[in-house]
């Protein structure tokens, strides 16, 4: 007897095969790759960064010093901040302004030059011949005055951000006895935040770009404050490099959209990843012969037998030629659930005859004799008093409701053509009664096409009618359908009503219940309507409930799926 061999285990081997050599390759070399990928654009970037915030640096630094030596140094700034006239404040402080003159027109980045002395309330300023609109000129001046009137000893020791509207500048102030001198530097007239070859650099503060990227970034893009290399985490991704600008609150960041790994790789690299590809394939394609030998045959001859089955040679019969015991087990499986299926097809038969039964049985409930005879009495008293129109009227009423009966009940109608036979009910019933109902039904447009089980509804309406007459008042028939909205879903509701007696107590408890005895006057034909409905909808999707409210009151509630509906046959 050949060894049983686990197909498991054959499996297992081949994908192990298939695929450990093919992972290690593929982590190994993706991992170092775009590490060492990501690591020389970082080193790039962090070059063209570094050199640029040198710049930068440098021009802020040749600045700050300008500015100490002159409030140290320059004896027209010493000479106002001692000055004891309004006249001798003036003259200091015109002189001061011919040489900020100067350091704006030689100085592209410099925004304005300021000198105040709050002695003498001299707010002077030089914007070196820049048009400037009042409103910005205002609210400087209006900061700045506000700013060194709260500290008298102000000696910044680092450039400062302020953000005005959508402006940014930079700004440093030093100070010597109530007397300040300001320099501005505008953020958008500094060379950076220029584009490059592959990026652009930005101005940050707090996390915030103050400058560079016409336009802004994606929603969602956060500056992180990291020394490291880092991925935006939006779409289209960027690569970014943040550096900390010396002497400032400013941080620099060099942004550049990621292309991805085989954005910029050489044609020597590229070459090198095909012949990866191909080699993985080739490893596939092995596979696949291997798994057609050992796995895939084996279940084609399965199916093979199963299609056999299925067209009706029932005494076809797995083969016993597997050597893999998985298959062995499928075989003797599958064998005796041959067996099965002939007894479910038997109980599948004797279910169909029980469900024609219950068919049989509405038709016998629904056809009956004596009520078909009292019409035809009527419409022969009709002719017999020479009321001939409202006879022809009748017997039209009698063929469609009739006709309607024989259709089955295993049909399935429209709920607008069911309450047209409600209708035609009603009025054939007006014919002969002393005291004839009356019927309001509402059926909204969205509702008129809902199939529902055939003389379901019309059956009720025939309750109401024969076991819902008051002595000497007209019985009030209603048909309501509507849809609602709970938390579990939609549903369609019917609420069918009547103003006659309602239901007995006992009776009512056993509906509720579901307790229906078809052996109990009028609770047959209810019986039967349950009992189609939940065949058609599944008895999860239908409830049905009861009550005595002014009457007999029926409410049917259908749960709305993909399967209820539609349109009528």
């Amino acid at each position: 007897m050949r060894k049983q061999r686990s197909i498991k285990t054959k499996v297992l081997v081949i994908l192990l095969f298939l695929q450990i050599p093919l992972a290690v390759m593929i982590i190994v070399y993706n991992l170092y790759y775009i590490r060492f990928y990501n690591h020389q654009i970082s080193d790039a970037n962090r070059s063209a960064l570094s050199s640029w915030c040198g710049v930068l640096e440098s021009d802020l630094s040749r600045l700050d010093d300008r500015q100490l030596n002159f409030v140290t140094m320059n004896e027209d700034f010493r000479m106002l901040a001692i000055s004891r006239t309004a006249l001798e404040s003036h003259l200091y402080s015109y002189n001061i302004l011919q040489e900020y003159q100067e350091l704006v027109e030689n100085n592209e980045g410099v925004f304005g030059c300021y000198i105040i002395n709050n002695s003498h309330q001299i707010f002077r300023e030089n914007y070196g011949g820049k048009q400037e609109s009042y409103e910005w000129k205002y609210a400087l001046r209006q900061f700045f005055r506000e700013y060194v009137a709260e500290d008298e000893t102000i000696t910044q020791r680092s450039w400062q951000v302020l953000q005005m509207k959508n402006r940014s500048f930079l700004y440093l102030v030093k100070g010597y006895r109530g007397t300040y001198s300001v320099y501005i530097i505008d953020l958008h007239q500094i060379p950076a935040a220029r584009e490059s070859s592959m990026g652009q650099i930005v101005l940050l503060h707090d996390g915030q770009m103050v400058e560079g990227m016409e336009g802004g970034l994606e929603e969602g893009f956060l500056f992180r404050g990291m020394d490291d290399y880092y991925f935006s985490g939006t779409d289209p991704e960027y690569l970014v490099i943040e550096q900390e600008v010396w002497g400032s609150q400013l941080r620099a960041a060099y942004v550049m959209e990621y292309q991805g790994v085989l954005g910029s790789l050489s044609r020597g690299q590229k070459t090198i990843i095909f012949l990866s590809v191909l080699f993985v394939f080739s490893l596939i394609f092995l596979g696949c012969y291997i798994l057609q030998k050992v796995f895939f045959r084996p279940v084609d001859v399965l199916v093979d037998t199963m299609n056999s089955i299925k067209n009706g040679r029932m005494e076809t019969r797995a083969p016993e030629e597997f050597s893999e015991k998985e298959f062995l087990e499928v075989n003797n499986t599958f064998n005796s659930m041959i067996e099965q299926i002939q007894q479910l097809k038997i109980d599948s038969y004797e279910k169909e005859l029980d469900l024609k039964q219950t068919q049989l049985n509405y038709y016998q409930i629904q056809i009956r004799p004596h009520f078909y005879v009292n019409c035809l009495k009527s419409i022969y008293g009709l002719l017999e008093a020479g009321k001939d129109a409202k006879a022809q009227s009748a017997i039209i009423y009698l063929s469609r409701h009739l006709r309607y009966m024989l259709k089955g009940s295993a049909m399935m109608v429209s709920l607008e053509e069911e309450l047209q036979y409600v209708e035609n009910y009603i009025e054939l019933q007006r014919i002969s009664m002393a005291y004839p109902p009356e019927c309001v039904t509402e059926l909204p447009d969205e509702a008129r096409k809902f199939q529902i089980p055939a003389i379901s509804v019309l059956s009720f309406v025939e309750n109401s009618v024969k076991y819902g007459m008051g002595e000497g008042r007209s019985l009030l028939v209603g048909v309501h359908v509507s849809f609602m909205e709970t938390e579990e879903g939609s549903y369609l509701n019917i609420h069918i009503s009547d103003n006659g007696v309602g239901f007995g107590e006992e009776l009512l408890r056993a509906l509720n219940q579901g307790e229906t005895a078809q052996t109990e006057g009028h609770s047959v034909g209810i019986h039967n309507v349950m009992q189609r409905f939940w065949l058609y909808f599944g008895r999860e999707n239908v409830l049905f409930a009861f009550s005595n409210m002014e009457g007999a009151n029926v409410d049917i509630f259908i749960r709305q799926t993909e399967e209820s509906g539609g349109e009528s046959a």
